[in-house]
């Protein structure tokens, strides 16, 4: 869900001790609430392993303590060291003890709609891609922001106002519109924010928006990276005439390569290879 240290004594573990450690987690939490693991779960090659296990639990934050308490109050106070609570993302993590001085980090994430956590977090299976779920969340993210939508200019020709699509991994799908029109109505060098519409959190919505109700398309051609890619080669037609598309997947390109979490996470060479990847698309129009 989010890179961070694992906590103090915690160590990477199989496959089994994770299937382990997630089914006492459902005996303790499962009866009262909905709750998924998330990411890479039992998703690696056989032998592999995993460094913490991500659950999303369909919670309000208000209610962490209680759940703090409901899971001491069945695994024991000897079993459990606590962690972190992150108060912006609705994420506290514990630590479970699986032998003298070793345990297992366990986080959990609060949201509000477990089926769309399952879509934001998603990973594929280690055959299915070659590449990570952040990945293709990215290029989701880059796919959307950059459809073109209501755009005024100025009559020098430059952009005055336009919306887009932005799409959270916390919360889904929202339509933004932007100016570069001040508050005394000048002409001004940054953008602005006017106005910030949630659109849907549904999984299969935010497919049909992005696909224009294509029956053909599925969630599986937006949450693995290739395909991904290959599909929004596609998009001319459906939110912009084909002469556009070159310049939308520059866009999307551009988006993608400075996107702050694809920057510190992905190394020198798998940027490069990313980019010619997008620039092996946009050659072959």
């Amino acid at each position: 869900m989010t890179e961070h240290k694992l906590l103090e004594n915690c160590i990477p573990i199989n496959s089994y001790t994770l299937n382990k450690v997630w089914n006492k987690i459902k005996e303790v939490l499962g009866d009262n609430y909905k709750l998924s693991p998330l990411g890479s779960f039992n998703k690696k090659p056989e032998g592999s392993l995993y460094n913490d296990l991500d659950i999303a639990i369909e919670c309000d934050w208000k209610y962490k303590d209680h759940i703090k308490d409901l899971i001491v109050s069945y695994l024991g106070s000897d079993l459990i060291v606590f962690g972190h609570d992150n108060d912006s993302l609705h994420v506290f993590n514990i630590a479970c003890k699986l032998d003298e001085g070793k345990y297992v980090q366990v986080d959990f994430m609060f949201v509000n709609n477990l089926d769309y956590a399952e879509f934001a977090y998603h990973a594929p299976y280690y055959w299915e891609s070659k590449y990570k779920g952040m990945y293709a969340s990215i290029l989701l993210q880059s796919a959307f922001k950059n459809i073109p939508m209501n755009v005024q200019y100025f009559e020098d020709g430059s952009v005055k106002e336009w919306e887009y699509y932005s799409l959270c991994q916390k919360d889904g799908l929202h339509l933004k519109h932007k100016t570069f029109i001040g508050k005394r109505g000048e002409k001004v060098k940054s953008a602005r924010t006017i106005n910030d519409t949630f659109v849907t959190d549904n999984p299969n919505e935010i497919l049909n928006i992005l696909t224009g109700d294509n029956p053909y398309k599925t969630l599986n051609d937006v949450w693995i990276f290739e395909r991904l890619l290959d599909f929004i080669t596609t998009l001319d037609g459906v939110h912009f005439p084909k002469s556009y598309l070159k310049e939308y997947l520059e866009n999307v390109k551009h988006d993608f390569l400075n996107d702050w979490q694809f920057k510190l996470k992905t190394s020198e060479d798998l940027q490069k290879e990313f980019e010619e990847l997008f620039n092996k698309k946009i050659n072959n129009l």
